[in-house]
Parts: C-alpha cells; sequence; structure tokens
C-alpha cells in the first residue's frame, strides 16, 4: 500500500525555500534579500559549531558501527554495473560544482547521493518520502552503502565499487509526503542486505525536548558524515525540531538518542544551506547563531519515528510489556494508585528501562515506587512539591538506577510488576495514560 501526498508547486517550493530536501544550495534573489538586510544571520545551515565528521574522525565506536547500515540514495542511471559485477558511480566535484569557496570544509571530497537511508530491517530501508513518492522513483533509484572515508587520505574508488555494497528499490511499502507534515518511505531492496546489522528504533515512548542527539547521513550527496551535539528544540504531533547541523541529500538520514541509541526519526527538512559572499565570489555555509521559528535560522525538521514504526519490522533486541487503561491519580492520598502488568518467557536480557506516560499539572506532587514479581520495591521518582506539568520520561538508563532495577528482578523478570503511584500534596489531580518495561538484549 503506498499513498502519495505530493504536487510540483510544493516540490517546487520545498527546492527554494528547505535546506534539507534533496538538494545542495540556494539561489532565490528574495532569500539572499533577506539575509543581505538582516545583520544578525552570519553570512560566513551550522548553527553553531560544524560538528559534521568524517568517520575517520568519530572516536565513538557504536556510531562507527550504526554508519555502516546508513546508505545513500543515488538515481540508478548514475550507477553503472561492470564485466567484473562491481559497479562504476557518477560523482560531482562538491567545491567546484556548488562554487563555494575554498575554504568550505569537505571542499574537495565528491558528490554521489541525492538523499539518506537507514537499514531498518533484513531488506527494508527508512528514508524520506520526497525522497520515493511513487514507483517511478523507486524504480529509478538505487541504495548505496560505505561511501565513507575511513582514513584521511583514503581515496573512495568509485570506479571499482563492490557490488555487495549497492541495492535497487524492489517495492514501496508505505509513503508519504505532506508539506510541513508527515514525510516518509519505507522502502523494500531487491534482496537481503550482506553483513549489516539493522538500526533500532524507539518502541515506546515519545520524544522530549532537551534530548540529546546524533545523525548519521549523506549532507550535500558526500561521504557519510556523523553530526553530534544535537539536540530536540521543541515536539510536535507529527515532527520535531532540532539544531543538528544539516545540508541537502541529508534528507533521510536516521536521527539518533545520544543515550538509548535508538533513532528517533529521520530528517526531512531545514533551513538553507548556503550563502552567496559577494566579496568573495563563492558560497559559505550559512551560519546560525541562534534558531528563531519562521526566520532563515528556524531549525531542522525530523518526521518522528512514533509515526513511522507501524510500517517498520519490529526490533529484534527488545521484549515489551506493557499497559494503557488509563487510571485516574487522586488527589493527596496516602494509598495512592497500583497498576499491573505481567512478563512471561523472557530468559535473557541486559537492560531494563521503565516508560512513563503521566498526565498532571502538578508533577512534583508525585511519588512514584515500582514492585518486582517477588515483592521487592525500590523508588523511581521522589515528590518534591516543584511545579511541572506530566510525566512522559523513560527512565533506567542513569547508570545507579539501572544497577538498581537489576537487583530487583533478581535474575528473572518473570511475572507480575506493579507501578504505585501517591499524590504527596494537595490541589492537583492527573492520570496515568500508560507505562511499559522494556527490556534489551
Amino acid at each position: 500500500m503506498t499513498k502519495k501526498v505530493l504536487t510540483q508547486s510544493i516540490l517546487s517550493f520545498c527546492i527554494l525555500v528547505t535546506g534539507s530536501c534533496g538538494i545542495d544550495y540556494i539561489t532565490d534573489p528574495e532569500i539572499q534579500k533577506f539575509i543581505n538586510n538582516n545583520k544578525s544571520i552570519n553570512t560566513n545551515v551550522i548553527y553553531g559549531t560544524d560538528d559534521r565528521k568524517d568517520l575517520y574522525a568519530v572516536k565513538n565506536k557504536t556510531h562507527k558501527m550504526y554508519a555502516s547500515s546508513v546508505a545513500g540514495l543515488a538515481k540508478r542511471s548514475r550507477v553503472i554495473k561492470k564485466s567484473n559485477g562491481n559497479y562504476q558511480i557518477s560523482v560531482n566535484s562538491y567545491g567546484k560544482e556548488l562554487q563555494l569557496c575554498k575554504s568550505e570544509r569537505f571542499y574537495n571530497q565528491y558528490m554521489t547521493t541525492r538523499c539518506s537511508g537507514a537499514l531498518v530491517g533484513d531488506d527494508t530501508i527508512l528514508t524520506a518520502g520526497h525522497c520515493i513518492t511513487d514507483m517511478q522513483d523507486c524504480n529509478e533509484a538505487s541504495f548505496i552503502f560505505d561511501i565513507t572515508k575511513n582514513w584521511k587520505e583514503q581515496k573512495i574508488n568509485y570506479a571499482n565499487f563492490p557490488a555487495d555494497n549497492v541495492y535497487f528499490c524492489k517495492d514501496i511499502v508505505y509513503t508519504v509526503y505532506e508539506w510541513l507534515g508527515l514525510d516518509f518511505a519505507v522502502i523494500k531492496l531487491d534482496r537481503k542486505v550482506k553483513n549489516r546489522i539493522p538500526l533500532q528504533y524507539r518502541a515506546i515512548g515519545t520524544t522530549q525536548k532537551g534530548d540529546g542527539l546524533f545523525m548519521i547521513g549523506k549532507p550535500s550527496g558526500l561521504p557519510t558524515k556523523v553530526t553530534d551535539a544535537g539536540k530536540v528544540l521543541s515536539v510536535g504531533s507529527k515532527t520535531f525540531r532540532t539544531d543538528l547541523d544539516a545540508y541537502g541529500s541529508n534528507s533521510g538520514s536516521p536521527v539518533f538518542n545520544n543515550i538509548t541509541g535508538d533513532i528517533e526519526g529521520i530528517l526531512v527538512s531545514g533551513s538553507l544551506d548556503f550563502i552567496y559572499n559577494k566579496e568573495k565570489g563563492c558560497k559559505e555555509s550559512h551560519i546560525c547563531n541562534y534558531v528563531q521559528r519562521n526566520s532563515q535560522c528556524r531549525g531542522e525538521e525530523v518526521t518522528r519515528i512514533s509515526r513511522i514504526r507501524k510500517y517498520l519490522p519490529k526490533n529484534n533486541d527488545r521484549t515489551i510489556a506493557s499497559t494503557s487503561q488509563a487510571v485516574n491519580i487522586p488527589d493527596y492520598q496516602s494509598d495512592g494508585i497500583e497498576s499491573a502488568l505481567n512478563i512471561t518467557n523472557i530468559i535473557d536480557f541486559s537492560k531494563i528501562i521503565i516508560h512513563l506516560d503521566i498526565e498532571h499539572s502538578w508533577s512534583g506532587d508525585l511519588s512514584i515506587q515500582l514492585q518486582s514479581p517477588s515483592g521487592d520495591e525500590i523508588s523511581i521518582i521522589k515528590s518534591n512539591g516543584l511545579a511541572g506539568n506530566n510525566i512522559k520520561r523513560s527512565i533506567g538508563h542513569n547508570t545507579d538506577l539501572q544497577k538498581r532495577l537489576k537487583l530487583l528482578t533478581n535474575n528473572s523478570p518473570n511475572g507480575k510488576w506493579r507501578l504505585k503511584i501517591q499524590d504527596d500534596f494537595s490541589r492537583n489531580k492527573g492520570t496515568l495514560k500508560q507505562w511499559a518495561i522494556e527490556l534489551k538484549k
């Protein structure tokens, strides 16, 4: 089943205004006039410091491992099969093609791809909807892994690229592109991907403002870059906004939670990439020293994984037990409420996470305890009387609390677990909407 929500006028506007729509630079004179007339915008998109890194400069081993499961999307016509079974990939000079200033980072590298994508199943890719809108796009698409610089002086052999790194679009599980709305595509490849581990995604709970993020993708079609030091700026019903450094062709790049390593969403649009420097006669990266909605430094938009996951293969590294039966939390009653859920048939796990979704107009009133099947109990949240709206949180990533949670299981999580909530102060009421226990292998 596929869905296509796209008009040519919307696509044209996307190409003119946003910096992450599978394009590489903006030349619209009205936008340039806006930049020239607003001195607060630095014309030298980067948010603060440029955090893009080639793989050889990435120290985090997990980030490097994840990068092997991120592909670039190129036109099939740019990927030519050779007599030896490998492929020759067409390239364009980054600096020269885009008329960049020679001081731009990665000036001498080559562009090959127009979007990015994440391997989320043995033969399944997640990317942006505007990258694959219909079967014609699918038939014209190739997905290429390992266009990476693993050491500084490495020269990527585009003329003889390994066949095991090149795949083609076979079918569309689902695609949607709504202007300022949902934007994602789930793609079936022509065969199973070899020697790569599918990336895992947030399976329950929601992204929260302030969460730390990193992203892996192909900015401007360059070799894979890891971008870190980002955070969630705001959260909407379909998307969230971030200050990750992103360029055209980052569309479809997986955006990860810094703590869990799970995909929180895919990048779909953002601010413009380059500004023309009249004095130098070339283009420079657009640097944003602030983020402000409805400006040329509006942040980068990410489609939330919670709106995508029903179309994805299930995560294979975890088990989740949850209850969504709403329970009202009475005001200022010592006995409070209790909610139970049951876990069965779990033999092996390495991490236990508790997910809470509680609506309360003064969340500092609440004390929360977790009781194991053996009857042992720990406090996971203590009331402090401070102001706050709601508790929508994943608990257990803290090292000390994780140790306490594991001890609570007594080596086996199977049986009935109880969540106990008390409101320790008067005047405010709330509701337990949902809670869950997530066990990761």
